[in-house]
């Protein structure tokens, strides 16, 4: 009697806890037809397990957070109530459990995240029933490094690989978007030199890898059995990457040297989270529940946000608009990890979807702060034009004001002119120190070619000063005139009575005809110095032919005896001939010295 009603009690549990299936049954959550039990030693065999009293369950996931050296046991009872053999794929729906073990009668099946024989994303068993079949299932799971969530499946088994296709369609979309981006900065980068874009194809990479491992892909497909023990243990790492660069990017694009105490904690975790996350390998000293030490980050990365938008910063607005989904994303996952909420199971792909919509969101940010640098700069520098001119008119002013007074004394006029002379070379020496001030702050080389470009035309200038006395008026004159005031000055300086004849057959631009001007001055000086001891004469020629311009410089004097030591004048001839003009230059000592300098026509302008 005692045998039949335990026998019958054994039957009426099995039947009233059986779940029965058919065929049209698919993504069907199991969890509440299941029971669980937790060993906490995880020491039990199943033989132990059955004797154990398991408890009903009433969510569809739960997630424990990081428990190790304990074990997960769930039991389930499935009935085909069908008169056909069905085949099920049972799907244990989290990316990372290490180790997930079905007992399926006799027959046991081992999953997880270091097993590289499977091709799913997650561990899945295929469970066949013949008609009206009844059997228990016995699964157990664990997990000492990543946090232990528990969510059964069932599908049927075309839906099942339906649904598989078009998860690793999206990782494929998710990561080709990535790649693309990545490499679109990176370039970027490469000819911009902006520091930010750098921070940002760090962040990009840090994306990339961390999904990698989130996803468990690295540890599926890419990595060997002992590196994905090692990217596992070292979880804490892996979000290390991912914040670091996190950091800089934002301290870059805010600027937040700005705030102090701000930029003080974000320094503060730029170089202690990375200490963090060694000693929390393998749980040494810290386990996965230290990811709660971002949160404060969280609430740091928007109050600079803040700040900076209220200081001016318009692009902060989409900066904080980009973290917000990020950053929320992290809170989650920080919940999820301490076993306090997973809205991952209510939402697919939260993460993934989070990460597209900030780099879109930062590109825009990125691109807009670009933009608006660089409006700065046209701004700065059409104040600086504007300035310039009104320092231009002010000076204009005074000279007009003071040339009225100085008709009356000329004392007074010689002390305008020098005070005029002196305030003109201090404004080109200033401007020269601007440029140089420039050229040692700028890393971009176009740049720095550009401002010792400019710079050096603009010492051209300042060193010609005293030799022309250039004034508004000089510099309508045409090339014949101006030749004649070079030549005068120079007589003025010498008393040796030579007569030099100019004959002007072509007109030359004005950044030609200074480069001729200070030839002229080189060989005209020298005549004086060494061809003529009491008098002389001299001819300047300067005439087109064909498609070149010739200038040529000719004395009657004792003849040109070339040195080893190459003067200073010839060697500022010799460049302003190769360098400027690209032309060639040709001396013959024949009853005198005469100069030709040939120089291309198209040269001219």
């Amino acid at each position: 009697m005692y045998r039949y009603f335990t026998l019958l009690f054994f039957l009426s549990y099995v039947t009233l806890s059986a779940f029965n299936i058919d065929a049209s049954m698919s993504n069907y959550e199991l969890l509440r037809k299941s029971e669980i039990f937790v060993d906490t030693t995880s020491t039990l065999t199943l033989k132990d397990i059955k004797q154990k009293k398991f408890s009903p369950i009433n969510k569809d996931s739960i997630n424990f957070g990081i428990i190790p050296n304990k074990t997960i046991w769930l039991r389930l009872t499935l009935t085909n109530s069908t008169n056909k053999e069905l085949t099920k794929v049972l799907e244990y729906a989290n990316i990372k459990p290490e180790k997930v073990i079905l007992y399926d009668g006799k027959k046991v099946y081992e999953d997880g995240l270091f097993l590289h024989h499977r091709t799913t994303l997650r561990p899945t068993f295929r469970i066949t029933l013949a008609p009206q079949e009844s059997r228990t299932l016995y699964i157990s799971a664990h997990s000492d490094i990543t946090a232990l969530i528990v969510r059964l499946t069932l599908w049927s088994v075309d839906d099942f690989y339906m649904y598989e296709l078009e998860e690793k369609l999206f990782i494929v979309a998710f990561f080709t978007i990535f790649f693309t981006l990545l490499l679109y900065n990176f370039i970027i980068y490469i000819f911009t030199k902006e520091q930010v874009y750098l921070y940002y194809t760090l962040y990009l990479s840090s994306v990339i890898l961390f999904e990698i491992i989130y996803l468990g892909i690295g540890q599926i497909y890419l990595f060997s059995h002992q590196l994905s023990i090692i990217v596992t243990k070292a979880t804490l790492l892996s979000v290390t990457l991912l914040v670091v660069p996190m950091i800089l990017f934002s301290m870059k694009l805010l600027q937040t040297r700005r705030f102090k105490k701000i930029h003080f904690w974000l320094a503060l975790y730029l170089y202690t989270f990375p200490l963090v996350a060694l000693l929390g390998y393998d749980n040494f000293l810290f386990n996965v529940d230290a990811i709660a030490l971002l949160l404060p980050l969280v609430f740091l990365f928007l109050a600079a946000g803040y700040l900076a938008y209220k200081e001016g910063t318009k692009e902060a607005m989409l900066y904080l608009i980009g973290w917000g989904f990020v950053l929320l994303t992290l809170v989650f996952a920080v919940l999820q990890s301490l076993g306090i909420f997973n809205i991952f199971f209510y939402i697919r792909r939260t993460t993934e979807i989070a990460f597209a919509a900030e780099v879109f969101i930062f590109s825009i940010a990125i691109a807009y702060r670009l933009k608006r640098l660089s409006q700065e700069k046209e701004q700065l520098s059409t104040r600086l034009i504007e300035l310039q001119k009104n320092e231009q008119k002010r000076l204009e002013n005074l000279v007009a004001l003071r040339t009225n007074e100085l008709k009356l004394s000329a004392q007074e006029k010689d002390v305008l002119y020098k005070e005029l002379q002196h305030r003109v070379k201090n404004n080109l020496n200033f401007i020269v120190s601007i440029l140089e001030l420039q050229m040692a702050q700028t890393s971009s080389h176009t740049v720095r070619h550009e401002l010792l470009s400019t710079n050096n035309r603009i010492n051209s200038f300042a060193a010609m000063y005293q030799l022309l006395l250039y004034d508004k008026k000089s510099a309508l004159l045409k090339t014949q005139s101006y030749f004649e005031k070079i030549v005068a000055h120079i007589q003025e300086q010498f008393h040796i009575p030579v007569k030099i004849s100019i004959v002007v057959k072509c007109e030359l631009p004005s950044e030609k005809l200074i480069y001729f001007g200070l030839i002229l001055n080189e060989l005209v000086t020298n005549a004086y110095k060494h061809a003529f001891k009491e008098s002389g004469e001299m001819s300047v020629t300067l005439f087109e032919k064909t498609d070149k311009v010739h200038f040529e410089v000719h004395d009657n004097g004792c003849g040109y005896t070339p040195t080893k030591k190459i003067s200073l004048g010839t060697t500022i001839i010799e460049t302003l001939v190769k360098k400027q003009l690209r032309a060639s230059m040709h001396i013959v000592a024949d009853k005198g010295t005469s100069v030709s300098i040939i120089m291309p026509k198209e040269s001219k302008t």
